[in-house]
């Protein structure tokens, strides 16, 4: 897959486009990736298009917190099968595009032949298009449309990364995992720390949480571990440490019944539930016992450390 983030884009296939945020990739996302990619088998070259900063963090003025990082993004999208994933520069220009130069950007620059769009999708300048006006032009430019209906959970409920963003910062792990389909996760490569968890007989791997990314309230999580192609259970505290007085915020994650060295390598770590709030300890030995207790209460007495 082709991972393409410069203003000067130019397409020579002829594609299908998927139009969105595309923030969370929660199964709505996954719904709409999966319309396009139906084109595929038409000779089309699937693309997903959105924009890095996204337009939420442009209008926002703040500091913006992303659910998944352009690299975890791109990512998830390549496991799609998508040839292309493109995100837009978005900036005070871009936001004054009209809905009819959007369109004829995407005919002209990307080439587009199909635009695969959520019903509820809005493009242009204030959000004046919406699918209308996408289907309007589809016959003035020659190129078709496909308008996927929205996503309901068993509750009625839409499925939207405003619901992801909710459940995530309220620590509801299960709830986020319904939502995208997938649990909520972390990727990086393993930092080289203190080496103060080893000492206390739970050795850890480190990964540095981005600024912009949005995590879940500091504590502990069940969690699982992927390295490489092998997932195992482990034990995360995402936070700053305060037993040990650090000031860094991460993930630390202790992996359960594992040996080797991954300073260095990639690993993704996906929070499954929430077990308690992270706190600082009098010292090493309430750690250890706490610790334990975490462990026990994840996976059970089978794990527990005497």
């Amino acid at each position: 897959m082709e991972h393409i983030t410069v203003r000067d884009i130019k397409v020579n296939r002829e594609t299908v486009i998927a139009l969105g945020k595309f923030e969370a990739l929660h199964i709505g996302h996954t719904y709409l990736i999966d319309a396009m990619m139906s084109y595929r088998s038409r000779g089309l070259s699937a693309l997903v298009f959105s924009f890095n900063p996204s337009p939420s963090e442009f209008f926002s003025g703040g500091d913006y917190k992303y659910l998944f990082t352009s690299s975890e993004r791109a990512r998830l999208i390549k496991d799609t099968g998508a040839d292309y994933f493109v995100e837009y520069p978005f900036d005070e220009a871009f936001s004054r595009t009209s809905p009819e130069r959007f369109i004829e950007f995407m005919r002209g620059r990307l080439n587009c032949r199909r635009i695969v769009v959520g019903e509820s999708f809005r493009f242009g300048y204030q959000k004046s298009g919406g699918k209308a006006v996408l289907q309007a032009a589809a016959g003035r430019f020659g190129f078709g449309t496909t308008i996927v209906p929205r996503v309901v959970d068993y509750g009625g409920e839409t499925v939207s990364s405003s619901r992801v963003r909710g459940a995530v910062l309220a620590g509801d792990m299960p709830t986020a995992r319904r939502l995208l389909g997938r649990a909520f996760f972390i990727d990086g490569a393993v930092q080289t720390g203190k080496g103060l968890a080893r000492t206390i007989g739970f050795p850890t791997v480190n990964l540095k949480v981005p600024k912009e990314k949005l995590t879940p309230p500091d504590g502990v999580y069940a969690a699982t571990v992927e390295v490489g192609r092998e997932r195992f259970p482990g034990i995360a505290n995402v936070g700053t440490n305060p037993t040990f007085d650090e000031r860094e915020r991460k993930c630390e994650t202790h992996i359960l019944n594992f040996s080797g060295d991954l300073y260095g390598r990639e690993i993704t770590v996906r929070l499954e539930r929430f077990i308690r709030s992270e706190r600082r300890f009098s010292g090493v030995e309430e750690l250890k016992e706490r610790i334990t207790e975490d462990i026990t209460e994840a996976y059970g007495e089978k794990w527990r450390k005497s």
